[in-house]
């Protein structure tokens, strides 16, 4: 199928991009013997989880750095029914902005087992 295989090849560009800027932020050193990484929270993810049907649940998202602690890198998480907004709500609690939700009222809450 065509317009899967230039979704396909899209989502590849985008994925390496996303590895070079990580790479670049962990060649950062800081004062502590981390890296610049280590203090981040970086975010890929889309708007939609399924383009076809303009589902908003289960999207797809990569959430790399440590946030200063906030987050446990290299773990694999799946949610289901899981709306975008509790992501980007939990990252910004992670960070230290105090929200019950984000975005739509109609999906408020934080990802449980997300944090730390």
């Amino acid at each position: 199928e065509p317009g899967r295989s230039m979704m396909i090849a899209i989502n590849q560009w985008y994925a390496a991009r996303f590895s070079t800027f990580l790479d670049l932020l962990k060649a950062v050193p800081e004062a502590d013997g981390t890296t610049l990484l280590d203090h981040c929270a970086v975010l890929w993810s889309t708007e939609l989880s399924d383009g076809d049907r303009h589902t908003r649940t289960d999207v797809p998202t990569v959430l790399a750095g440590k946030c200063s602690g906030a987050f446990k890198p290299g773990r694999c998480l799946r949610y289901t029914n899981a709306p975008n907004n509790e992501v980007l709500a939990s990252v910004a609690n992670a960070m230290g902005v105090t929200v019950a939700g984000y975005g739509d009222p109609a999906y408020p809450g934080l990802l449980t087992g997300l944090n730390g």
